[in-house]
């Protein structure tokens, strides 16, 4: 009884939208509507997420520029970006920023301002390194440390990783390292 009513009724809608093409028509702009409404609905919120995600990465990024190259100029800021970068691209690190940035080895940060209370960023410094991380993530500049994936501060000794490295640049305080590209050289022969 169910099925023949609603066979029924499927067929009345059919047949009055075919009779009445003006019913079609005038009902066709409110469809559109209600479908772009409903598209508009499903991205809004996924936009909103995606820019809180970009914000985040963009703080993060940020953070980290400022608290290990704030006196080292835009250079030295750029440089550090880089290092975050090429650690997304590295198979042996994390694939997103925030990922990288917020990385640990046991108890120990891979960026000492993640683990440790820092004093909150402003000034210039900060200004400047909120600029460069979101140039860095929407169009980098040439990458000033040749693919870098770790930092150190130039007047440090030689790093003892356990495993081999190459130096790839010194800019400002910092030297840059990546991965030997050969396998038998140590950095000390660089």
């Amino acid at each position: 009884m169910f099925r023949h009513a609603s066979r029924r009724l499927a067929s009345h809608d059919l047949r009055s939208g075919l009779r009445n093409p003006l019913r079609f028509r005038r009902s066709f702009p409110t469809a559109l509507t209600t479908i772009f409404v409903l598209i508009l609905t499903a991205i809004g919120p996924a936009r909103a997420a995606d820019d809180q995600g970009q914000d985040r990465t963009v703080d993060l990024l940020a953070r980290t520029i400022f608290h290990e190259a704030s006196g080292e100029g835009r250079l030295g800021m750029i440089a550090v970006g880089w290092v975050v970068l090429n650690r997304t691209r590295d198979p042996s690190f994390p694939r997103s920023v925030a990922d990288v940035v917020q990385e640990r080895h046991g108890r120990a940060c891979q960026w000492s301002w993640a683990c440790a209370t820092q004093r909150e960023p402003h000034g210039t410094s900060w200004q400047r390194a909120q600029t460069i991380a979101a140039m860095m993530l929407k169009d980098p500049p040439p990458d000033p440390t040749n693919g870098a994936v770790w930092l150190q501060h130039a007047q440090a000794s030689e790093p003892r990783w356990g495993f081999t490295v190459y130096k790839t640049a010194r800019i400002g305080n910092h030297a840059f390292y990546g991965r030997n590209p050969v396998g038998d050289l140590d950095v000390a022969t660089r």
